[in-house]
Formats: C-alpha cells, structure tokens, sequence
C-alpha cells in the first residue's frame, strides 16, 4: 500500500516543481526592457537648378512695318456732252407659254384616251341602238371643250347601226357627251405652241351584240 502511494506522490511533486520553476522565468522575464529601436526614413531632396533667365535684346526684335494707305482713286469727271451714256431698257415680254411648252414640233391634234360611253339602261330595255355625231374643241391642254350633238340615229337590233340614217333620236346623247367630255387629245403645235383646235366632230356608237 505504502509502495502505491509513494509511487504516484512523486510525479506529482516533480510536476509541480516544474511548474513552479517556470512560473519564476516568467515573472523574471517580465522586467527586462525591450530595445526599440525606432526606423526613421530618411528623403533624398534633389534640387534643380532654375533654368537661366532669357533675355532679348531689343535692337534685334523685328517691328512689323506700317499699314500703307490705300491707293487714291482717281477723280471720274463726266461730260454729258461727249462721254456716252449707258442707258438701261428692259427687256421685251416674251410671248406666254401654254403647258405644252414651246419649241416643239408642228403637228396637228391626235386622240391619246378614249373612254367606254355608259350605255343607257333605257336602251338597253327596249333593244335600241345606234349612234351620236359630236361637234367640240381641243383646247392647248387636250381637253374637250364644248361638246355638242350634231346629228343622231337611233334603231332596234333588226337594223344594223352602220345602216342607221334617217331616224334621229336623243337617247344616246347624254352618254355620249359624258364620255367625250373624258377624252384627251395630244393639241395642236403651231411655231412651237400648243393652240386650241375648233370643230372636231367625232361620231360614238352604241351597239347591242346579237
């Protein structure tokens, strides 16, 4: 029993001795002062030398030279008795132009559109046909310009239009005029102008097909 207790005492009083040894360097350590030692950072000031002072002697500045006065004109005398004098004019009207312009070729009129007349719901009911001679102008611009009804026929389908002539009649003559009235011409060229032509007759036909 004796040998158990003396066997665990020990370690234990070696440990503690230990410990407490080194508890005393610490303390010791605490009271030794530590050499700081301060870093100082030491600048290099580099100074530059001034450039040297610039001096211009001032007999070898060139001075601009003075503005030279404008030439002198010379004095115009006028004499109304010799010297000529410039008289403007205008100049003369030219003659009006038409939309045709001018400086085209001579020529006479020539149909460019002709349109479908409408034909009658009338005559179409009672199975007549036939035809309307027109008498208009072309005017500069191609345009038909007063239309009006010269001479008219009108029949049934047991005679042919062509064989119409002596049975006037004013169905048609409504249709026909609407339709002239949308027609357009190429006018008349005269010395380059386009002119108005008079009396143009043109004859429409209103056919049923058999």
């Amino acid at each position: 029993m004796i040998n158990r207790v003396s066997f665990t005492v020990l370690p234990a009083m070696v440990v503690t001795i230990l410990l407490f040894y080194i508890m005393f360097l610490l303390i010791q350590s605490d009271g030794v002062e530590l050499d700081e030692r301060e870093i100082i950072n030491l600048v290099d000031y580099v100074r530059v030398p001034e450039p040297p002072e610039l001096r211009v002697d001032p007999r070898t500045v060139e001075r601009p030279e003075p503005p030279q006065p404008p030439p002198e004109v010379p004095e115009v005398s006028f004499n109304p008795g010799k010297d000529p004098i410039l008289v403007w004019e205008p100049a003369p009207p030219q003659q009006p132009r038409t939309n045709a312009g001018p400086m085209l070729s001579d020529g006479a009129y020539l149909p460019i559109v002709k349109v479908q007349p409408n034909y009658p719901r009338r005559a179409l009911q009672n199975g007549q046909q036939g035809w309307v001679v027109l008498q208009f102008t072309v005017d500069e611009l191609g345009r038909v310009v007063s239309p009006e009804v010269l001479e008219t026929c009108v029949t049934t389908l047991s005679v042919s239009v062509e064989d119409c002539t002596d049975s006037p009649g004013s169905i048609f003559n409504h249709a026909a005029t609407t339709a002239a009235m949308r027609f357009k011409y190429k006018p008349r060229i005269v010395d380059g102008f386009a002119v108005p032509t008079s009396d143009v007759r043109h004859r429409i036909s209103f056919q049923l097909t058999q």
